[in-house]
């Protein structure tokens, strides 16, 4: 007769580890009990290291999980440490834009107290503004029934008009042939005034010329040639001017000197082929150091001539001259 016992025993396979791999041991009736025992005993201490060993191996794999989660744990702990990095620096550019957005609001705030002070002073203008619109508003209703006489006023002038129109009408056209009329009268006008005009500047022409003819005649007159001009003679010499005169006529020569002097006045003249020449001296002796006189010029008729004013120093020592000639012819 044969027992039957079960039991698990512990492989290294995967079955094993498991626990479902299991075996059958028959044991024959004429062993000793003691043998049974101590076979059902190592069977027992076989499959208690079996499970010991199994449990031992998920244990392990449970270890090395645990280790790969603490090492995942780490990596992520070194993540959120780089974006506790990051978040500190964004807090602080967030705590610098609150600084400048407090900056633009104290300055908002007090563009919001400008602008408050700007609409009281708005609404002090509207307050007037409706003062003198109610005004304009009681003027207007004056004009308007003004207007609404005045309007009366121009359907009786409207009536008058159409009237005087009928008769304007037969004017218009009596004063259409009246103006052919003038029209003709105004040609024969026109042509009287032109040869008038063209008459009277001709004479005018002859009266300007006469007139500045007879102003030669009688030396009426003039042109300044120099004025209060001052000169430097050296010691015992002299400086001549030259001056263009055009028309018989004088010098009127007026000078002051600080030293003595004498003037020498010469000119030429063309007459019946043959020149002359004229002279005047400035005292007639002697010499002076300021004085006024007249020294007559007599040039060609319309031909410029040159007339030498000649200033002679006397002294020995350098003199200063101011003088001013003015030419009459």
């Amino acid at each position: 007769m044969l027992i039957k016992v079960s039991f698990g025993i512990g492989y290294m396979g995967k079955e094993v580890k498991e626990g479902k791999v299991k075996g059958r041991l028959k044991i024959p009736r004429n062993i000793p009990l003691a043998y049974i025992l101590l076979i059902i005993l190592i069977v027992s201490v076989a499959s208690l290291l079996s499970i010991f060993y199994v449990k031992k191996v998920k244990y392990e794999m449970k270890i090395a999980e645990l280790e790969e989660r603490i090492s995942n744990l780490l990596t992520k702990i070194d993540e959120l440490s780089k974006k506790n990095s990051e978040l500190q620096a964004k807090v602080e550019n967030l705590e610098r834009k609150v600084l400048n957005l407090t900056v633009q609001r104290d300055m908002l705030l007090k563009e919001r107290n400008k602008l408050q002070v700007e609409i009281l002073g708005v609404r002090e203008a509207y307050s007037k503004l409706q003062v003198d619109y109610n005004k304009l508003n009681v003027e207007y209703s004056k004009l308007k029934s003004e207007y609404e006489e005045l309007k009366k006023e121009y359907s009786k002038l409207t009536k008058s008009y159409n009237n005087l129109l009928g008769k304007y009408e037969a004017l218009t056209e009596a004063f259409r042939k009246i103006q052919e009329s003038y029209e003709n009268l105004v040609e024969k006008y026109e042509d009287l005034t032109s040869d008038y005009s063209k008459l009277k500047e001709d004479y005018e022409r002859l009266k300007q010329d006469y007139n500045y003819l007879q102003d030669i005649v009688n030396l009426r007159k003039h042109t300044l040639i120099i004025s209060c001009k001052k000169y430097t003679i050296p010691a015992l010499s002299s400086k001549e001017i030259r001056i263009s005169v055009n028309y018989a006529g004088y010098l009127y020569i007026d000078f002051t000197a600080n030293g003595t002097i004498y003037f020498e006045v010469r000119g030429t003249y063309y007459h019946n082929c043959k020149y002359y020449t004229y002279y005047e001296r400035y005292p007639e002796t002697g010499s002076t150091t300021s004085g006024t006189f007249i020294a007559p010029v007599l040039p060609e008729v319309h031909v410029p001539n040159d007339v030498t004013i000649k200033i002679i120093n006397t002294a020995n020592a350098t003199v200063e001259v101011i003088i001013t000639v003015d030419y009459w012819y």
